[in-house]
């Protein structure tokens, strides 16, 4: 329950209309998915604007809402409907996320990085359940309004919490950590997103090392150790740094890996095996911080191993499916360079009875250096030895270019404005044997080639 009185005190909001006695069952942020009984935060965003779902809310049942106190309320008659007014309504679900946060004294873990987070999160999350009653991000609810949400989800039956967060904007994980107030923080790794917005990689380190500037006097890191520059920032932060990486120096080191089809195999600080029965290379990585994390919280390397075992990829990354004997690997959750560098180095490193294909569609939110990233993309497939290259969308045009300067001839080079025209194109030249990767951002709507190949395939 959350009562007036200390949505008040954790806003420094004003009470319009109402008395302050009241108590809500919960917070929401959505009409569509609210209960009788919560407090309605009207958020004002790109698409849409809550203070125009304030009366549907009331409606549905809503004991209250949060609005802005730039707008005039006088209008709304019902007394017995709570009304607080604050400045920002974004900032006060964050306010009260944080105030309920430090009724738990349990440890909040976070993870970040340019790629992995969900995976990550998942795989440790999982690695704790058996031990733990453990709180995690719904999906990927990893920003300012989602993080807070699912704090408020927080109860006496939470032993411990696997928070994912993200950021496009500069501050965003010091928000983010500042609500949470993580005991130990993750980094996963740092690449080329959303450069549009940080103009450089640097820009990227420091935003996701703030994380760690946010740890309380015995927080504990757990990084990349094969990134240099990441474990030199970590340390000028952090007392306790833990590593894990492919690097000889990594507190948990993985060697001999081996990936198949069914799944990949790795050795742990040269003694403990492991077995994920998933594909990417760079799964390795996002297993090894888990397992760092795990080990923090006393679960034993054989209980993770069982975890990790069994353990399935969120949706649509690295999904493999075979449809009349052609082989997908479906990674089209969402795409930047160093994602797209991973599941290409995968593709290659599979054996494939007939030819290699690659469908990569348009990366966003690369600002000026867009060119030049897809063009490596397409260089990196040519080097794959890639049988057919496959672009989508406007910005693949420079995939397709990036491989003709490698050598790949223009018959193997094909190029469709949208996913649909593409798969329905391929329906004619994939053949049995086949191995397809398929790989963009969700913009570009990649996983409407899942559907229309398996309706093609499997039909």
């Amino acid at each position: 329950m959350f009562d007036v009185k200390d949505i008040l005190e954790a806003t420094e909001g004003r009470l319009l209309k109402g008395k302050a006695e009241t108590a809500f069952v919960g917070i929401s942020t959505d009409t569509r998915r609210l209960k009788r009984g919560e407090l309605f935060i009207a958020i004002k965003g790109q698409n849409f604007d809550g203070h125009d779902f304030i009366e549907e809310a009331r409606s549905k049942g809503a004991s209250g809402a949060i609005v802005s106190l730039n707008k005039d309320w006088a209008g709304l008659k019902q007394n017995d409907f709570i009304l607080i007014a604050v400045c920002d309504s974004i900032k006060s679900l964050g306010d009260i996320a944080n105030f309920h946060r430090s009724k738990f004294d349990i440890p909040i873990i976070a993870v970040t990085g340019s790629n992995g987070k969900t995976t990550a999160k998942e795989m440790l999350a999982s690695i704790l359940s058996k031990t733990y009653g453990v709180l995690k991000n719904e999906g990927t609810e990893n920003n300012l309004i989602g993080v807070p949400l699912n704090l408020l989800k927080l109860t006496s039956v939470c032993e411990i919490a696997v928070l994912e967060l993200g950021t496009n904007r500069f501050g965003e994980i010091t928000k983010l950590a500042e609500i949470a107030q993580p005991d130990c923080g993750i980094i996963l790794n740092i690449g080329p997103s959303h450069l549009e917005f940080f103009d450089s990689v640097d820009n990227i380190r420091q935003e996701k090392l703030s994380l760690l500037r946010r740890l309380g006097s015995d927080g504990i890191s757990v990084v990349n150790g094969d990134d240099e520059n990441l474990v030199k920032g970590a340390k000028s932060l952090c007392a306790e740094v833990i590593t894990f990486g492919l690097n000889s120096d990594c507190n948990f080191r993985a060697s001999g890996i081996e990936e198949y089809e069914e799944g990949i195999r790795f050795i742990l600080n040269d003694r403990y095996r492991f077995h994920l029965k998933i594909l990417g290379r760079h799964n390795v990585y996002n297993a090894l911080a888990s397992i760092a994390a795990g080990s923090l919280y006393g679960i034993e390397f054989d209980e993770m191993g069982e975890v990790l075992e069994n353990f399935k990829l969120p949706y649509l990354r690295m999904e493999f499916i075979i449809a009349d004997g052609i082989r997908f690997i479906f990674d089209c959750y969402n795409s930047n360079p160093l994602s797209m560098a991973s599941a290409i180095d995968s593709l290659k490193d599979l054996n494939a009875s007939r030819r290699k294909v690659i469908i990569a569609g348009d990366m966003f939110e690369l600002g000026e250096g867009s060119p030049y990233f897809h063009k490596q993309v397409g260089r990196q497939a040519a080097l794959a030895k890639v049988d057919i290259l496959v672009g989508v969308g406007p910005l693949s045009r420079f995939i397709l270019e990036g491989a003709q300067e490698e050598g790949i001839g223009g018959k193997s080079l094909l190029h469709f404005e949208n996913s649909v025209d593409a798969a329905k194109a391929l329906k004619d030249i994939l053949k049995e044997g086949d191995l397809v990767l398929v790989k963009g951002s969700r913009a570009v709507k990649m996983e409407e080639i899942k559907k229309c190949f398996t309706t093609f395939f499997t039909h």
